[in-house]
């Protein structure tokens, strides 16, 4: 019975984890202060990640996949790992101009169903709204983003916002700007 009300504790805990405000991303400005906030966000760093692309990944329970199904043919193929809640710090000039910058992705499945659905990433966009001063609005990879300036955070260039080609909420620091 102790076991069980352990499990029933700890599951939620580890479901919910994953940046809850701006406050934890507005200090992001080095790679000590990006694995800072991950990891006290519960972050993870993707297993079999290579130091070597020039970029980190941390996410939120990671999935192994090695199998999927194309018009139902099963098909396996390499390993790889999944998660819906994930963090990218760019270590490295990676083929474009994205050294020191990051960004957060925040998966809200419910928003696919119901309008009006909560995700954690609506939050940190109303306090960006509050705490910040729109910029402008450019396109980025095909999507609109709106940036702003934020008084009062340790990182050079804007932040934005959008929703990327997959449906994930993305908050962004850009350096160029």
């Amino acid at each position: 019975m102790k076991n069980l009300l352990l499990i029933l504790l700890i599951i939620p805990s580890i479901g919910n984890s994953q940046v809850q405000s701006f406050d934890d991303l507005k200090q992001i400005n080095s790679v000590q202060q990006f694995k800072r906030a991950v990891l006290e966000n519960a972050y993870q760093k993707k297993p079999n990640h290579a130091v070597q692309d020039g970029f980190l990944v941390y996410g939120v329970n990671w999935e192994k996949k090695s199998e999927d199904y194309l018009n139902g043919i099963r098909i396996d193929f390499e390993p790889y790992y999944l998660s819906y809640f994930y963090a990218v710090y760019f270590t490295e000039d990676f083929k474009y101009d994205f050294k020191g910058e990051w960004y957060f992705t925040f998966d809200c499945p419910n928003l696919k169903k119901e309008l009006n659905a909560n995700c954690i990433y609506d939050k940190i966009v109303e306090e960006i709204k509050k705490q910040c001063k729109f910029y402008k609005v450019f396109e980025f990879n095909g999507k609109e983003v709106i940036l702003y300036g934020c008084p009062g955070s340790s990182y050079k260039g804007k932040i934005g916002f959008y929703i990327d080609a997959f449906g994930n909420r993305v908050i962004r620091h850009f350096t160029s700007w």
